[in-house]
């Protein structure tokens, strides 16, 4: 009877480089940056003179120095994109709701205004630019863990019968995954880990590099695919979201701008 053997992790400088770029570049979806303190300690670590244990310990001693309130936001930032590296570098996937509860746990851990890995609480709303100014109708908070319970169950059974999977089947599973935005903040970024996760388990190779240098049209495709208004005649388009995964899975070439994505609004046609 043959011994199960003891996974051990690897990488190359040049895939360190990308998982830091993936985590770093998430950050664009809500307009953060990490600190350049990040960016010295995120060289050293690519290059082997140190580890991310000792990333992280150095950014808590850095932090403990910068308690102003301008430094949240780097804070979140800096944090955020270890936590993406070192979740991207080492964790298993299955498809499963408590997935993306874990993995939204995981990342925003070590950030005290986030309620880590914890479903909100209440309904909530988002100014986007991309739909000027309207939000997007999100999920009742009541109905979180039943719709994403739903969702993914679905897509567990679909995986089951498929010897592929279409792009217009992975936007949709996504989309609809996003819009029920089970968390008060950070959703575009765990779901962004959950969906390059589910394309590994998958055993696709893919590009992570819109990931990495597109993050914000990234989220601002998801809002299109999740928006709805009869009245001004605009519905959920998903030929956004297809061109972003379109460049991920099929290496095309798409030009991915978010101003492509604003709304074109609709004169009302005359009533009878």
């Amino acid at each position: 009877m043959s011994a199960y053997q003891k996974i051990t992790y690897a990488y190359t400088p040049e895939e360190k480089q990308l998982y830091w770029n993936i985590g770093i570049g998430l950050q664009a979806v809500d307009s953060l940056k990490p600190s350049k303190y990040l960016v010295e300690q995120q060289e050293k670590e690519v290059e082997g003179e140190t580890t991310l244990d000792d990333v992280e310990r150095n950014l808590r001693q850095y932090y403990e120095l910068r308690q102003e309130e301008m430094a949240l936001a780097e804070k979140e930032a800096d944090f955020s994109s270890l936590r993406i590296n070192e979740y991207l570098r080492k964790a298993e996937f299955r498809l499963h709701p408590l997935a993306l509860k874990q993995i939204h746990g995981f990342i925003f851990k070590d950030i005290e205004s986030f309620d880590a890995g914890e479903y909100r609480t209440d309904n909530i709303s988002k100014s986007e630019p991309v739909l000027l100014g309207a939000s997007v109708r999100y999920e009742d908070y009541q109905n979180i863990e039943a719709f994403l319970e739903y969702d993914i169950e679905k897509e567990r059974k679909a995986v089951e019968k498929r010897t592929s999977i279409s792009i217009e089947d992975l936007t949709d599973f996504i989309a609809s995954l996003w819009q029920i935005h089970p968390f008060k903040e950070g959703n575009t970024r765990a779901i962004a880990v959950f969906t390059i996760q589910y394309l590994n388990a998958l055993s696709y190779q893919f590009s992570n590099e819109p990931f990495k240098k597109h993050a914000a049209y990234f989220r601002d495709a998801l809002v299109r695919a999740s928006y709805n208004d009869m009245t001004r005649k605009i519905s959920p388009d998903h030929s956004y979201l297809n061109m972003f995964f379109k460049n991920v899975i099929q290496g095309k070439q798409h030009q991915l701008k978010s101003e492509d994505l604003v709304i074109q609004i609709k004169e009302h046609e005359p009533q009878d």
